[in-house]
Order: C-alpha cells, then sequence, then structure tokens
C-alpha cells in the first residue's frame, strides 16, 4: 500500500493494534529509505500528550544506542508526533514458524539476540517489553532490536536503579520465552533458569497485561 505523505511516498508496515498506537511507515527521505513513527492522525489525547510522550522515550534511547550495532540510528524529529529512524533491513520474527526445531532461523541467533540486549543493557537502557514483532532477523542473520517507545532508562536514584533492574529482567525474560515459543528444543540452562525466577512484580505486571484485550505475546 503506498500513499502520499506531504512530497514523499510512504509504505504503511503497521496500522498500530488499535487507536493508541503509531502508524509505522517506510519513507524516503534524502534519498534513503527510513522508518517513520507517526501519531498524527490519532485522537487529540493520543496526539498531543501520550504520542509525544513515547516518541521522546523513544528517542532518549535512540540516542543512548547510537553506536550500538542491530538498533536503528535516529534520524528526524519533523514535529512533536512525528520521529524517523534508520531502516533495519531483515524480517520480524513473527514472520517465522512457530515451535519448530528452529532450522529456519540462525543456529546461533537467540545467544546473539541475548548478547545485543546485555549490549544495550551496558548503555543504560532496556527495551521493556520485547516481543516477536519487535526483533528482527536481518539479512546477514543477525538479530535486530527495536521500539524503545517504552523503555527504562539507567538516570540514578534508587528508585530508578530498582526500575531498571526489573526492566533488564525483563528483556531477558522475554528473549528466553521467545526461544522457547520459536525454537523450544534449543533452550540453555541460563534461559531455563530465567524462565524458572518470575518475581512478584513480574506476575503482578503480566497478570496485568493479560487483562488488555488482544494483548500480544511476547
Amino acid at each position: 500500500m503506498r500513499r502520499r505523505n506531504g512530497s514523499l511516498d510512504s509504505t504503511v508496515l503497521s496500522e498500530g493494534r488499535n487507536r493508541t498506537k503509531a502508524q509505522v511507515r517506510l519513507i524516503r527521505l534524502d534519498g534513503e529509505t527510513v522508518v517513520e513513527k507517526d501519531y498524527s492522525a490519532r485522537g487529540l489525547i493520543i496526539r498531543t500528550l501520550i504520542g509525544p510522550r513515547l516518541l521522546d522515550r523513544e528517542q532518549r534511547a535512540l540516542d543512548r544506542l547510537q553506536e550500538v550495532r542491530g538498533v536503528p540510528c535516529f534520524r528526524q524529529r519533523p514535529s512533536r508526533d512525528r520521529l524517523i529512524m534508520e531502516r533495519l533491513a531483515g524480517r520480524p520474527l513473527n514472520t517465522y514458524p512457530e515451535d519448530s526445531d528452529g532450522s529456519s532461523l540462525p543456529p546461533d541467533f537467540f545467544l546473539r539476540l541475548r548478547r545485543l540486549t546485555r549490549r544495550v543493557h551496558r548503555e543504560g537502557v532496556t527495551q521493556g517489553d520485547i516481543g516477536a514483532g519487535d526483533v528482527l532477523v536481518l539479512i546477514d542473520g543477525s538479530p535486530g532490536l527495536v521500539d524503545f517507545s517504552v523503555s527504562v532508562q539507567e538516570n540514578g536514584g534508587r528508585l530508578n536503579a530498582w526500575l531498571f533492574r526489573t526492566a533488564v529482567h525483563q528483556d531477558m525474560r522475554r528473549i528466553a520465552r521467545l526461544h522457547q515459543r520459536f525454537s523450544p528444543s534449543s533452550l540453555d540452562e541460563d534461559e531455563e533458569r530465567i524462565l524458572m525466577h518470575e518475581t512478584t512484580t513480574h506476575r503482578w505486571s503480566r497478570r496485568l497485561r493479560d487483562l488488555v484485550p488482544g494483548r500480544r505475546r511476547a
């Protein structure tokens, strides 16, 4: 599907799961194909309050992660309700078959995804809500990680330190669950241990997420 976005042709990648989510599309900018997240067509509260705050959070995360390969680079912020970032060439993990022997994925894919996520954590950022649509299998077989709109970022303070540690564990637990979902026969001991260790915070968080209609699986 193509449409005009100002003077630019664009291809819609996602309309969002609901009207609170950004529209995501590919556009051409200065001769480069990039990704734009856009809240401008959403309702007043989403467009003026919630969407811009989520984009602010994503922009701060991408700024901190600009040297991390496998995370898109920030490009532009044309307006408060739009953000443009690098396009990572690849396929989302959720386009691959589930419950397989993992033969359709690179054999060390989830190990490399864990390493990428730990690298993100060392820069003081967590993705915060890793799902199969947020993980990319890039054209060279390496992992990519996108959508930092609900990221938790390390910025000092005792409460933030606790939130960051909790979010780090959440990221690693979600990766283990994705591995279990897409290649269950190849889980290692570390992942099995992570899956067995569910904190009280994560139990309540999971129960609350399960109440949301149409909530995606990790």
